[in-house]
Parts: C-alpha cells; sequence; structure tokens
C-alpha cells in the first residue's frame, strides 16, 4: 500500500518523464526534499525502472512491426520458448517479445520491409518445423513511420492517475512519440555513447 505522496510522485515521474525533480516537486505541490526521498525510496524498493527508448526512425529505421501468433496446445510454452530464443529471439529488431501457451506477440523496429519480410519467413519456418502453429499463420501489422503517428507508447500515467484518483490538474498530453522531421548521423563516439545509454538509463 502506498501512502498518498508515494502515490503522488510515482505518478508524476510517470507522467513527466523528463522533468527535473525541482519541477516534479512543484507539479506534486510536495517539498523538494519530501519528493526527493519518496523517489529514491521508490526506486529502492522497485515500484518503477528507469528505460531510454531510442528514436530510431530518425536514424534510418522506417518500420514499427507487431507480429501475432496463434498456436496449437501440443508443444508447451516453455519448450516452444526454449527453442525460439536460440533462432527468432536472436533478432535484434525485437524489442518486446511476450508469449503464453497458445499466443504470443511481438514488438519490433525494422529498417525496410526486406528486413520485415526476412524476420516473418524465418518465424514461420521454425514454428512450422515445430509443429506449434494454430489454424492461421502468424499475422503482422506494420506501420511506417513517415505514415503513421503513435500516439501513446508504454504511457501508464493515465491507469496510475485513474487508480491512485490524482487529483492533480496537468495539462493535457498530445505528444507525437516517434516525429520524422529530421534524420541524424552519429560520429562514431556518439553511437558508442548512444548505446551506452540506452543499456545502461539509470547510470549517472
Amino acid at each position: 500500500m502506498l501512502s498518498k505522496n508515494e502515490e503522488n510522485t510515482l505518478y508524476a515521474l510517470i507522467r513527466y518523464p523528463d522533468e527535473s525533480n525541482t519541477e516534479l516537486s512543484r507539479k506534486t505541490k510536495m517539498k523538494y526534499p519530501t519528493f526527493v526521498s519518496t523517489k529514491k525510496r521508490l526506486m529502492k524498493e522497485k515500484y518503477f525502472r528507469t528505460i531510454n527508448v531510442p528514436l530510431l526512425q530518425n536514424l534510418g529505421c522506417e518500420l514499427l512491426v507487431v507480429n501475432y501468433s496463434d498456436f496449437s496446445p501440443s508443444v508447451t510454452a516453455e519448450t516452444r520458448i526454449r527453442r525460439t530464443k536460440k533462432t527468432i529471439e536472436i533478432f535484434d529488431e525485437i524489442f518486446l517479445s511476450v508469449g503464453e501457451t497458445q499466443n504470443g506477440f511481438s514488438f519490433l523496429f525494422s529498417k525496410n520491409y526486406s528486413d520485415t519480410a526476412r524476420i516473418k519467413d524465418a518465424r514461420i519456418k521454425v514454428f512450422t518445423e515445430m509443429g506449434v502453429l494454430g489454424n492461421e499463420k502468424p499475422k503482422e501489422a506494420i506501420f511506417p513511420f513517415s505514415m503513421s503517428r503513435i500516439y501513446r507508447f508504454f504511457d501508464f500515467a493515465p491507469l496510475l492517475k485513474r487508480d491512485f484518483k490524482i487529483g492533480l490538474n496537468d495539462e493535457k498530453q498530445d505528444y507525437d512519440f516517434f516525429p520524422t522531421d529530421k534524420k541524424i548521423s552519429l560520429t562514431r563516439n556518439e553511437k558508442i555513447v548512444y548505446s551506452a545509454l540506452i543499456k545502461n538509463p539509470e547510470a549517472n
């Protein structure tokens, strides 16, 4: 059970991930030391974790792809997952993969349609060899960044605000998570730093 200060702090951290502690303490109407100590306690007790999401649409990545598969229960989820870890989940493009006995889906960033087709073909080949597919082949939905707008991307703030009954009068969020207004070219050193920031988001 969280205290009201803890609920407000957790909500503010999720709702405004780029804001400073000073600004968040102002938004929550908490004293700065109280906000910081509450944040540290929530971090220590693992109520949230920080991730950095790379904006790959500006680095040559054209597509966000969602794959969905319907599985036959003839092969256990444990067996299927053990096999696919070595053959499918090795694709670096996949950043989220969820599965259970009869269903599975994954999200991936793809550079182009050719890469998407390569991963799709590999999935179908492995699943066919294992005899785990249901009545239909795996499905996919492809969203070109240049033609799509993503209004919500792993945004848990509305859920927290409802369940915690947060009374903060914060402005309505209208944010394009993957704008395609510019292309970026990184130097070798910038690529090293960029990769480190994504891999170690909580490091100073």
